[in-house]
């Protein structure tokens, strides 16, 4: 997943409001998490009249049809952040050794040292996406 600099900065800003008062966060809620999520643009709200999924929609649970008729707020996760089904659903594949490197470095000669393997980024894994 490719993000923007304001996209990065939008989850950094949301990730340091929702610690401001930690160690103390036990009276952080799902009320607070929301609105701090709408304000980094985490969050985005949507007008609805119908429940968004037929299995496992919060609105469906608290919404009586006269409010769905008249339009609900529901908040959905930013789509820059959603993963689509083929990410979510895929099998999680077992890790391979490079085969350009041993434990993620690489002996130069010339240099006399050795370095981070520019394959695997110095894991020593081949198949390991960034961030781990």
């Amino acid at each position: 997943m490719e993000l923007t600099n304001e996209q990065i900065k939008s989850l950094a800003m949301f990730v340091l409001d929702v610690l401001d008062d930690f160690p103390d966060i036990v009276n952080l809620d799902g009320g607070d998490l929301q609105e701090i999520g709408e304000k980094y643009k985490i969050l985005i709200p949507q007008i609805v009249h119908a429940p968004c999924r037929d299995d496992g929609c919060a609105c469906a649970e608290m919404c009586t049809d006269d409010e769905f008729t008249a339009g609900v707020t529901c908040y959905r996760i930013a789509n820059w952040l959603d993963r689509v089904d083929e990410q979510r659903n895929a099998p999680v594949q077992s890790e391979q050794k490079c085969p350009d490197c041993e434990n993620g470095i690489v002996y130069d000669a010339e240099f006399d040292r050795w370095f981070d393997c520019s394959t695997c980024h110095g894991t020593g894994i081949s198949n390991r996406s960034d961030g781990g």
